[in-house]
């Protein structure tokens, strides 16, 4: 549902908003809940938006990329280790 009504807005002739809440009303009444009872996550790109859902383990592992805010890690996230349920555009 976020999803298309983020492609009517930019169908619309609009840019992705920074947040989901930023659509029109009349596009998205409300903004969807995840499964932790959250908002879905959502994020502009410069190409495009990235939707994400915590998946069935219910913790947000920032759909695979590190959060612009944390520390350097050795460690990169290994494919199995991520759970998030993503939904990528482009």
């Amino acid at each position: 549902i976020a999803a298309c009504a983020l492609e009517r807005n930019r169908l619309a002739g609009h840019e992705f908003p920074d947040t989901l809440a930023d659509l029109p009303k009349a596009l998205l009444p409300e903004v969807p809940l995840d499964l932790d009872k959250q908002p879905i996550r959502y994020h502009p790109t410069p190409a495009g938006f990235v939707i994400w859902s915590v998946g069935l383990n219910l913790k947000d592992d920032w759909h695979g990329d590190r959060p612009p805010d944390a520390p350097k890690s050795d460690r990169e996230p290994k494919p199995r280790d991520i759970l998030d349920w993503q939904w990528r555009m482009p």
